[in-house]
């Protein structure tokens, strides 16, 4: 999907449903595809549905994309192969809820095999809840680099659980209290 630009094409939800803009999912076994995201924006005005959600999805790749006001900006359990490129994640999540935030990974390994998620010049600004999330399973890789976080919710900047590789260079967190956390399985 491409669109013009980020201030040209815009998908905004209406009302207060639950259903995410964008539903990326298979019902079953893993979708094969090589899907990227380009261009374009989306608007939650509700907070109550994610902007992309991708369910079992092999491959996967986002660039200058524009994610603003859902519960969770990007849900992504399953995506196998997932990066992002020159985008925006701002103003997603609830304050003081821990399962919304800017860009929740989850259940890539126990599921559906190793799980690679990479976030390269990516822009995260006033997120509620976590920014990022990354509970991968034992053998996924997390990888960050050349990303701002600005003004999350006070100690909730990057949480990983559970990955076997872990790289972070060149990310600012420029809020106090801005944190990265590391559990291990």
């Amino acid at each position: 999907i491409r669109g013009a630009g980020k201030k040209s094409t815009v998908f905004i939800k209406y009302g207060t449903g639950t259903t995410p803009i964008f539903d990326w999912s298979a019902d079953a076994d893993i979708l094969e595809t090589y899907s990227d995201f380009r261009d374009f924006s989306i608007s939650g005005n509700s907070k109550t549905h994610h902007g992309i959600s991708l369910l079992r999805c092999a491959r996967f790749s986002m660039k200058n994309v524009d994610i603003r006001s859902c519960d969770r900006g990007i849900n992504n359990i399953g995506a196998l192969v997932w990066t992002g490129r020159d985008s925006d994640l701002e103003h997603n999540g609830t304050p003081g809820n821990e399962s919304t935030g800017a860009f929740i990974v989850g259940g890539t390994s126990a599921e559906f095999g190793a799980g690679s998620v990479s976030i390269d010049g990516c822009w995260f600004e006033g997120n509620k809840g976590w920014t990022l999330i990354f509970a991968g399973g034992q053998t996924s890789s997390f990888s960050v680099k050349d990303t701002l976080i600005v003004n999350s919710e006070s100690g909730h900047a990057r949480l990983v659980q559970s990955a076997s590789h872990v790289s972070s260079s060149g990310v600012d967190a420029v809020s106090p209290s801005d944190t990265l956390w590391i559990q291990a399985a």
